[in-house]
């Protein structure tokens, strides 16, 4: 599994062009070079499943939430699949886009206007 972005030297990324049809859409995918070892699996049961000959991401994780105690947008430290560090970096190429839901997997959804929501995501990121 890995995302959609730039290649550096040394990374491995997944290639689009070779994504499995089974994928849910977004950003996370497997591509037709899986080798079906079932490790993405045991390791994450809940994102991935079984097809035929390959695993799939059958579930995208969430990295936002709204917290219903401090009535402000948080984000899953626990839950960071990669590190910190960019979960923040993704956090704030979100703040660049406006949009007034967050609807994630776990917890409430919330809808504010597009303005309240920027200053949400801003807020979030300054205390990330």
């Amino acid at each position: 599994m890995q995302r959609t972005a730039e290649k550096k030297c040394g990374d491995v990324m997944a290639d689009l062009t070779k994504r499995v049809r089974e994928n849910v859409s977004g950003d996370f995918f497997v591509d037709s070079t899986c080798i079906d070892c079932d490790a993405c699996r045991q390791i994450a049961p809940a994102v991935f499943s079984q097809a035929a000959e390959t695993s799939y991401v059958s579930y995208q994780p969430d990295h936002l939430y709204w917290n219903r105690e401090q009535q402000q947008l948080g984000a899953f430290r626990d839950y960071c699949w990669h590190s910190w560090e960019v979960q923040r970096n993704s956090m704030r190429k979100l703040t660049q886009f406006s949009f007034e839901w967050i609807l994630p997997g776990h917890g409430q959804r919330v809808r504010f206007p597009a303005s309240t929501m920027a200053e949400q995501m801003a807020q979030l990121v300054d205390r990330m």
